[in-house]
């Protein structure tokens, strides 16, 4: 007569479900993990670029309007803003003649729009005083691991006199 063994359907399939079960968690975390470098870098590279749109967008508006004065005494061909406070880069206008009313928005003179802000960061700000005219860029969630990330590469391809790296914030001096 034959002897079964008992539990031997149980002592293989909880082991092995146990062992896929801690694998696809691992598997798991690394394509979340992936996802979110992917993430960092596509937004790098969409802040460089609008950085280069908006110092390109500067540049015109000094160019298409060189008689052009703010009236506030600083960097008069460049907008201007109000209070000395930091204002979004998408209402910013350029003066247009030296009367200190005549303005036009940035981005109608660069004849375009900028592209939308990329991932874990606010809307980049705009500043123009005795300082010099600079933008500022900061993370979405103070503290935020990832947003500072992405600060932190954007950062590391500008010359180190144009360029203030806080917790949270990056300010680039334009002019």
């Amino acid at each position: 007569m034959r002897k079964y063994q008992s539990g031997f359907l149980h002592n293989l399939l909880v082991p092995t479900l146990l062992i896929f079960g801690v694998m696809l968690a691992a598997l798991s975390q690394i394509n979340n993990t992936n996802v979110k470098g992917q993430a960092i870098a596509a937004s790098v590279d969409t802040t460089r670029m609008q950085l280069t749109q908006i110092r390109q967008a500067l540049t015109l508006c000094r160019t298409i309007y060189p008689s052009g004065d703010n009236l506030t005494g600083f960097n008069p061909v460049y907008p201007k803003t109000t209070g000395g406070t930091w204002e979004s880069v998408r209402v910013v206008k350029c003066p247009v003649d030296n009367t200190g009313t005549n303005e036009i928005n940035l981005w109608l003179v660069a004849k375009g729009q900028m592209t939308n802000q990329g991932a874990f960061l606010l809307d980049w700000e705009y500043k123009n005083d005795a300082g010099g005219v600079k933008v500022r860029l900061r993370t979405e969630v103070a503290g935020d691991q990832y947003g500072n990330a992405v600060l932190s590469q954007v950062a590391s391809r500008l010359h180190v006199d144009e360029k203030t790296l806080n917790a949270d914030e990056l300010i680039v001096k334009m002019f």
